[in-house]
């Protein structure tokens, strides 16, 4: 995928979007599937839609990918522990923030984030307010 086909493919994914979205990721994944931008994403749109499993299994192959860009392994970390705290397992989530934690990378207040969600678990109801990063 080049950079100007990430762009579309970015551009189509908002909150709400999925069903234009999914696609898109899932025909990129064919050109590509070290992509760790496009796993980050699908995960992304997996937890807005609350299909945790998917949404972790998303953020590992994004961990497992390319790593392109670097901020990818410590954001992939924090949404992973979401959506294991969107599912009640508590000690997965705590885990996956620590991993966060440790990578150190502040991309876009990350380690605020963490320090938030190992005070207190994600809530996917108090989400739907934010935007999706």
């Amino acid at each position: 995928m080049d950079s100007q086909q990430a762009k579309n493919v970015l551009a189509l994914f908002r909150p709400g979007n999925a069903d234009e979205t999914k696609p898109e990721f899932e025909e990129a994944l064919k050109l590509d599937r070290s992509n760790s931008w496009i796993y980050y994403h699908l995960g992304l749109l997996f937890l807005e839609q609350r299909n945790y499993d998917l949404a972790i299994d998303n953020f590992k192959a994004a961990l497992s990918g390319n790593i392109s860009p670097p901020w990818l392994s410590v954001w992939s970390n924090i949404k992973m522990g979401n959506a294991y705290d969107a599912k009640g397992d508590r000690n997965r989530a705590v885990s996956a923030y620590k991993r966060a934690a440790d990578l150190g990378d502040n991309y876009d207040n990350a380690q605020e984030a963490v320090k938030r969600y190992q005070a207190t678990p994600y809530d996917p109801k108090e989400s739907k307010a934010t935007a999706v990063k």
